[in-house]
Order: C-alpha cells, then structure tokens, then sequence
C-alpha cells in the first residue's frame, strides 16, 4: 500500500510540481511514471502545444507561461491521499483518491504596485483517481501506474495565459478583470474538503 501512494505522490509532482514540467514544458518524467498501454496512449496529448481556445490547462502538466517565475519557496500543497481496491471484480488493482490544492506564488519586481494577494497567488485544486494494475488479469503493458478520472478548477490567474493552457499570475490581467478570490465564495477553489468548483477563476470568452 505505501508503493502504491509513493507512485501517485511522484505523478502529481512530476505533473504539477516538477521544474521541467513548469518551466521547460517537458512531460516527459511524468509519462515516464505511467503504464506502457496509458504512456502511449496520453504522450500525443502531453506533448501536444497548447492551442488558443482549446486549453489543456487543467489537464496534465501545469506549465507556467514565458516570462514569469515563482518565488523561491515554490509552490505550496496541502490534500489528502486514500487508497482503496479498484473496481469490483478487478483482481489486482488498487487506487488511490486524490484531493489537493496547490498554490503558485509569482515573483514580482514591482511589488509596491499589487493591490491583492490573489494578484501574485494562484490556486489549482484537483480531484483525481489514480489506478495501479499488476497480476494475471492485465497484460504486461497494462502493469503500472494509470491516471483515471477527475476534475479541476484554478483561480487567481492570468486568463490569457490560461486560454491557451498556461499558467500565468493574476497580476498578468488588465485592470478590468476580476480575479477569483474576490467575488467568488466557494470555499473549494482553496481547501480540498469542499467539492471542486464547477467554474474556473477567467470570464467566459
């Protein structure tokens, strides 16, 4: 049981944490992690370039937009992580439910200019399942670590950025839009014990 939430523990920093992924833009250590059958099957869509208006940013991996940088804390997480068996009838398979939120603190040279803390702070909160398969009733290729369903939101963002799948500070935005945070309630954008907002932190286009 603790290999099975060490391995999704390296898959959410490999896709949400790791520096290659949010600077470089390189997928690779995450797909490393996963199944053969789900490697192959997801590399078209983590190394696909995010497209506007088709954004994949709240699928994996988190990339942060050109030209900005986070403090040198990094980002801060907090969540739980339950595992359970897989799906009945499923002989060797276990999961693992994970709830978390992580928040990006952007660095900013013009720091006496920020008005709110949600200008320099932006929020991601997951819930995701993640599926480890061995044994006799899956093929070789199918043994592994496999990221199942789940759902996100994001706040406190440059939505520009997020539009074609970037992760940019909400200091990025024009003075006419709002960010999350200030008139948007649901505790769940922040703590991982709320059910994961339906919206996420940008004006529908």
């Amino acid at each position: 049981m603790a290999e099975v939430y060490a391995q999704a523990r390296r898959a959410i920093f490999a896709g949400r944490l790791d520096p290659a992924a949010l600077f470089q833009h390189d997928a690779k250590g995450l797909a490393a992690l996963l199944a053969p059958d789900q490697r192959d099957q997801l590399m078209p869509v983590l190394t696909a370039k995010p497209t506007k208006g088709k954004s994949a940013f709240s699928g994996y991996p988190t990339e942060i937009a050109d030209g900005y940088h986070l403090l040198d804390a990094g980002p801060r997480t907090f969540g739980t992580l339950t595992a359970h068996p897989g799906k009945p009838g499923e002989p060797g398979e276990l999961a693992v439910d994970a709830k978390y939120v992580i928040a990006y603190a952007f660095d900013d040279v013009h720091v006496a200019g920020l008005t709110n803390p949600a200008e320099i702070v932006s929020f991601l909160r997951v819930d995701e399942t993640y599926v480890v398969r061995s044994g006799p009733a899956f093929a070789d290729a199918g043994h592994g670590l496999w990221i199942e369903n789940g759902q996100s939101a994001y706040s406190s963002v440059g939505c520009a950025a997020a539009d074609e799948g970037f992760l940019a500070p909400g200091y990025a935005n024009p003075p006419a839009v709002s960010l999350a945070g200030e008139h948007q309630d649901a505790p769940g954008y922040y703590d991982p014990k709320y059910p994961v907002p339906t919206l996420d932190g940008c004006p529908s286009n």
